[in-house]
Parts: C-alpha cells; sequence; structure tokens
C-alpha cells in the first residue's frame, strides 16, 4: 500500500464537474454503439437515407436532450439526499 494507512478512504471528492464529464463520456459512449448498430442495420436492410437523418435526429435528441439532464437531475437528487442523509446523522451523534 503506497502512501495510504490502512482503513482509510479511496474516495475521490465529488464534484459537479466531474459528474457531468462522466454522464457526458457515458452518453456519448452510448451514442457511438448507437452508431454502430444503425449503420449496419441502414445498409443491411436496404433504408431509404431519411433513416440515416432520422436516426441522427432522434438519437440526438434521445442522448443529449432527454438522458444528459435526466441523469444529471438524479445526479442532484442522489447528491441533495446524500447531504441530508448526513446531516441527520451527524445531528443524532451530536445529540447522543
Amino acid at each position: 500500500m503506497t502512501g495510504t494507512k490502512r482503513g482509510q478512504s479511496h474516495a475521490i471528492e465529488w464534484t459537479w464537474s466531474r459528474q457531468a464529464k462522466r454522464i457526458l463520456v457515458m452518453a456519448g459512449m452510448g451514442y457511438v454503439v448507437f452508431w454502430i448498430i444503425v449503420i449496419p442495420y441502414y445498409f443491411l436492410a436496404h433504408e431509404p437515407i431519411s433513416f440515416i437523418s432520422q436516426a441522427a435526429e432522434g438519437g440526438t435528441f434521445l442522448t443529449f436532450g432527454v438522458l444528459v439532464p435526466t441523469y444529471l437531475l438524479l445526479a442532484w437528487v442522489r447528491r441533495a439526499l446524500a447531504v441530508l442523509i448526513d446531516r441527520r446523522d451527524r445531528s443524532r451523534v451530536e445529540d447522543q
């Protein structure tokens, strides 16, 4: 164990910028996987060219217009609940 004592936490400090980066990277990777599925389907199913533009519009909207804001909102709710629970637990310890 280099530089840490037994029992110390290895947790990285939570920040909004770090959380937003994680969500955007995850969404971007999912978007790439989406295109890995869509492009072969376009060629194999002999779809019209409008299929690609519809996939681009729909996929972009779902990924960056729905998923990213929803995940950011859920991250905020989770963080707010964690702070409230931590405050509650600290007040209980102080009361004892």
